[in-house]
């Protein structure tokens, strides 16, 4: 008699050690998940940090051509042509009628828009 209760206790503690696995393994997942999805978005945030930077340094070098009088690409005093610029691209058009300065900033997929208005001077 010992024998068969002794089979049976063993036999709900596999049980309950099977449940507990399974409800571990799917925390464990949804964690897993979780973490998945917030490593994608980190990703996502730093490509339009990185489309920013691009596009404000593509203002900073229209800025510069503006200020020396310069047109190397001679495309317009202030309009930058695509240019490759680190991980990247930028290119800006320059609006002299309106005083503005429109540039494009893309980093993989991700594009970033600066846009400054400026006084005559």
């Amino acid at each position: 008699m010992t024998d068969n209760n002794s089979r049976g206790d063993r036999a709900v503690a596999l049980i309950t050690v099977i449940i507990i696995l399974f409800f571990v393994a799917l925390l464990g997942s949804a964690v897993i998940g979780m973490v998945v999805s917030r490593v994608s978005q980190m990703s996502l945030e730093t490509d339009s940090l990185k489309a920013q930077y691009v596009a404000e340094a593509g203002i900073s070098k229209a800025q510069y051509e503006m200020s020396k009088g310069n047109d190397p690409a001679g495309d317009g005093i202030g309009n930058i042509p695509p240019t490759a610029f680190g991980e990247g691209a930028y290119m800006v058009i320059h609006d002299p009628q309106a005083k503005t300065l429109t540039a494009i900033g893309v980093v993989h997929d991700t594009k970033k828009v600066v846009f400054i208005k400026y006084a005559a001077i």
